[in-house]
């Protein structure tokens, strides 16, 4: 007997997705990052990807675009990070708490003089700067492109030389934070401060389709292995730590109402792309460019908030007591 999908009833899934997406959809509100798009955009794009954890799809909205992945690089490059060197190794340099890095009231970094965790850009330039030290910043864009391949099902991905040009050119704030760090010897030692800074925009700027970032997504909902062909790229603790710090630091200024609100491990960029993961079910990737004030994706929220609302996917919701009145899709409710 095959196995039976994860999702059972996908056409009743289907549709109801459709409906939300269609209600998010008029939702134009917001502001294209300024780098990026400094002439706005008069009619900003909207795709949604949703990939199972055995290989469902369904694909919404404007798929031919590609767009550079930003922030959403930065729990992929913590995930490296700890593999290649060990969470312990990983954790004596960067924190795990919530945290921003706010320049006007001087909560750059954290108690211990680290910054406050791997999701912000602080914690992001440190990510880089172990990732692979003694490679040059080309040998180690290649390393971790060729680990973006593998959770994208063996897609090739692209650079966005451009926003990679644009991101460069405003990179004083995050020179700024990197020099802090250095002044506090929070990196590791002999680290090249230039490299560091210049290797995250580098990661930042990986252009990707929605559709392989939904399944990059699925593979971290799979626990690092591949929906598609089995490959194994993460390890399971590595997934679980990076689900944990997304859940709680993945959404900017807005993490801890996203948390309570959504309760989805995610994680936004400034180009308007971003991920949640359900674990064990399904990934999902969102595009849409208008920002909202904390810098995530508006109509992303708002469909995040939207499914919540409809299915059982919140951290906290019962999943085998139909307590609060929401939909699981995982039951085939056409054999009750």
């Amino acid at each position: 007997m095959p196995n039976t999908p994860v999702i059972p009833d996908f056409e009743d899934f289907k549709r109801d997705i459709i409906e939300i997406f269609e209600h998010v959809t008029p939702h134009t509100e917001g502001t294209p990052d300024k780098d990026l798009y400094p002439e706005g955009l008069e009619n900003p794009p909207f795709a949604v990807s949703i990939c199972t954890v055995d290989g469902q799809w369904l694909q919404l909205g404007d798929h031919h675009l590609s767009f550079s992945i930003q922030s959403i690089s930065k729990p992929i490059n913590y995930g490296i990070a700890i593999e290649e060197c060990g969470k312990e190794t990983v954790h004596r340099h960067i924190g795990k708490e919530p945290g921003a890095e706010n320049f006007e009231k001087g909560m750059i970094l954290n108690r211990h003089n680290l910054p406050h965790n791997p999701m912000i850009n602080s914690g992001s330039i440190m990510s880089a700067s172990l990732i692979k030290p003694n490679l040059d910043n080309d040998k180690k864009l290649e390393h971790v492109m060729g680990i973006w391949k593998k959770l994208c099902g063996e897609k090739p991905l692209g650079f966005d030389q451009d926003a990679f040009k644009k991101e460069m050119e405003a990179s004083h704030s995050n020179f700024a934070l990197a020099h802090i760090m250095m002044k506090h010897n929070a990196f590791p030692e002999n680290t090249d401060l230039n490299k560091a800074v210049e290797f995250h925009y580098m990661c930042c700027s990986i252009g990707i389709n929605i559709d392989d970032l939904a399944h990059a997504a699925a593979t971290l909902a799979n626990y690092g292995t591949s929906p598609s062909n089995g490959i194994k790229v993460f390890e399971h603790d590595t997934v679980k730590d990076m689900l944990s710090l997304m859940l709680s630091c993945g959404m900017y200024d807005h993490s801890g109402e996203f948390a309570f609100n959504v309760g989805i491990p995610s994680k936004s960029g400034v180009d308007g792309g971003m991920i949640a993961v359900i674990p064990e079910l399904m990934g999902i990737s969102i595009y849409s460019p208008p920002l909202d004030e904390h810098g995530n994706t508006v109509r992303g929220v708002k469909f995040c908030e939207k499914l919540v609302e409809k299915f059982n996917f919140h951290k906290h919701d019962a999943l085998f007591r139909n307590v609060h009145g929401k939909k699981d899709p995982r039951i085939d409710h056409r054999k009750r």
